[in-house]
């Protein structure tokens, strides 16, 4: 009993791999121009690793199917993948959320971090106008 696929498939699935590291090259390139971390070489990986999962998952189980007594659904192994980026979505959201709440209330920050005093020595010899811009500079800043 012969189980691998006619040349012409797995040249169909070439082509798919193929295809998907193109546009993932395209996707990388343009994030690379704006200096953005994940460049080309990321979105290839990520690109060629999805169409290989998404190939796995609709022609990796055609020879259980053939079979009489056995029932499978392999579109659910795709269909997991939309939960899972969704409940990455939901976690980032929220723990964007939660960093923005403490971090950008002005309060909470007052309670975490510790008051701190110090004291700056400022050199500023025959320039007697400077010191009443400091303390316009340093009141504007609230310190």
């Amino acid at each position: 009993m012969e189980t691998s696929a006619p040349i012409t498939t797995e040249l169909d699935w070439l082509l798919r791999i193929l295809v998907a590291a193109f546009c993932g090259a395209l996707i990388g390139y343009e994030r690379a121009i704006q200096r953005k971390t994940a460049g080309v070489r990321t979105h290839i990986v990520v690109a060629i690793a999805s169409a290989l999962f998404m190939i796995v998952s609709k022609y990796g189980f055609i020879d259980l199917l053939n079979m009489h007594d056995l029932s499978l659904d392999p579109s659910r192994i795709a269909a997991q993948i939309v939960a899972g980026i969704s409940f990455i979505g939901i976690l980032s959201t929220a723990l964007l959320f939660i960093i923005q709440l403490f971090f950008h209330d002005d309060e909470i920050v007052d309670k975490l971090t510790p008051h701190i005093r110090f004291d700056i020595l400022i050199d500023a010899i025959n320039k007697p106008d400077v010191l009443p811009q400091i303390k316009q500079e340093l009141e504007n800043n609230k310190v």
